[in-house]
């Protein structure tokens, strides 16, 4: 499966960072026409996590607005020179001088039907993006900031309106920060790239062909099992994914998460699609310009035989 360790458009680049390590992007998608990167990483429940971002371009102010489950978080602001500096996403200010950081947090899960009438709150459940803007020039000030203790992470989903997922995106414990009374505001302007993190749980990326098994590396002084083959590594999973050969009771719930998981497989598929034809008619159309460039340059040599002398070099570049 692709994998990469950040993704790149337009002179940006993002990456998500799980316990202090930077998370694989699996299966990432460029869409041009929408100005968009998509990719899957893999959750884990209880570990932190941060947002990182570096616009390598230095023809204009950015800023970065943080989405979290599709609530707006937080927004890093980067001047024109500031080429290369890291802005760097992890917590949310609780006072001057303390935070909560970022975590992966199970979902509550809950058959009342009162929690569907909260569905359409629980549809970016699962999605990190990260949309980088083109800003206006701040105007920095020294400010008294207010801050506002509030939870992320919905109270309770109800089964049937999850997005095919158990995690979402929690706060950890309260701990202390760098003071800070310099703030500074400015309005976003056009939009230049949007960075789109799906995350799920590593089992169910697996489950879903989105990456290769890994094995669990070993605890220091013990061997590693042996591994088997791949085609016993086939057989032994085909009947996980088919249901061939075990006796047990359809789980409606797993299977709602495996449609859902495929579904947004197919459109990513189709996305990836039409952006590698677009690529593949633009290499045509630049080799179809080369060709009656050379064309051109072949004529002309043509027509001036008389002008050469032997052993001169004409430089046509």
């Amino acid at each position: 499966m692709t994998q990469h360790e950040y993704l790149r458009f337009a002179n940006q680049e993002a990456w998500v960072e799980v316990d202090g390590k930077k998370a694989a992007c699996y299966m990432p998608v460029v869409d041009t026409a929408k100005k968009e990167v998509t990719c899957w990483i893999a959750s884990e429940a209880g570990k932190s996590f941060s947002v990182q971002w570096q616009k390598w371009d230095a023809a204009c102010d950015l800023a970065a607005r943080l989405y979290l489950d599709g609530r707006s978080v937080k927004t890093k602001y980067r001047e024109q020179r500031q080429v290369g500096k890291l802005a760097m996403f992890n917590s949310i200010s609780t006072s001057p001088t303390t935070a909560r950081p970022f975590l992966f947090s199970v979902l509550d899960l809950t058959d009342d039907d009162a929690y569907l009438q909260e569905s359409s709150s629980c549809k970016n459940i699962g999605e990190i993006k990260l949309r980088v803007h083109r800003v206006t020039r701040p105007v920095y000030r020294e400010c008294k900031k207010t801050y506002v203790a509030r939870e992320l992470g919905a109270d309770k989903v109800h089964e049937r309106a999850k997005k095919s997922t158990v995690h979402q995106v929690g706060l950890g414990d309260e701990q202390t920060k760098t003071r800070s009374n310099i703030n500074h505001s400015y309005k976003l302007m056009d939009r230049i790239v949007t960075f789109k993190f799906i995350y799920r749980p590593l089992d169910m990326l697996q489950a879903n062909g989105m990456l290769s098994f890994q094995p669990p590396e070993a605890a220091s002084g013990q061997e590693v099992p042996p591994q088997p083959d791949d085609s016993t590594v086939r057989e032994a999973k085909a009947p996980k994914i088919c249901g061939e050969g075990i006796k047990h009771e359809p789980d409606e719930n797993l299977d709602e998460q495996r449609k859902g998981l495929l579904a947004e497989l197919d459109s990513i598929r189709s996305a990836r699609e039409k952006a590698l034809m677009e690529q593949l008619e633009q290499v045509r159309n630049q080799e179809r310009s080369l060709n009656q460039a050379g064309s051109s340059k072949k004529s002309v040599k043509r027509e001036s035989p008389s002008l050469l002398i032997s052993g001169e070099v004409i430089d046509l570049t």
